[in-house]
């Protein structure tokens, strides 16, 4: 006899509502401190100089390794990385992408969003 099929049969999920209200807050206080930071780092002087140094070239370079390589794993690899320095190195955009998810985090947590 299989007593989960039984157990499973008989339990209604509709009528149980999950309280999402904490982790919610915990992921709210995550992306604020996470925006504070990137913020932070936007002002500094120490990013102004990463950013000239460092970053500024990153995604032309890939680039201009996908335009020009011929090997697969290296197309792959370049296709990645670029992805991944285009996301990192434009803190502009990446606080845009962390507000907008607050945004909705919070308003999430509004009470007349409860139903």
């Amino acid at each position: 006899m299989n007593n989960s099929k039984i157990a499973i049969d008989n339990v209604n999920l509709k009528d149980k509502e999950v309280d999402t209200t904490p982790y919610l807050r915990v992921r709210e206080k995550e992306l604020l401190q996470t925006v504070e930071a990137i913020q932070a780092v936007k002002a500094s002087n120490y990013w102004k100089v990463l950013e000239k140094n460092v970053f500024g070239g990153l995604v032309e370079s890939f680039d201009k390794t996908l335009r020009t390589t011929k090997d697969e794993k290296t197309f792959l690899f370049a296709q990645g990385a670029r992805s991944i320095a285009e996301k990192f190195s434009d803190f502009n955009k990446l606080e845009s992408i962390y507000q907008q998810e607050l945004k909705s985090v919070r308003s999430q947590l509004k009470p007349d969003n409860k139903k």
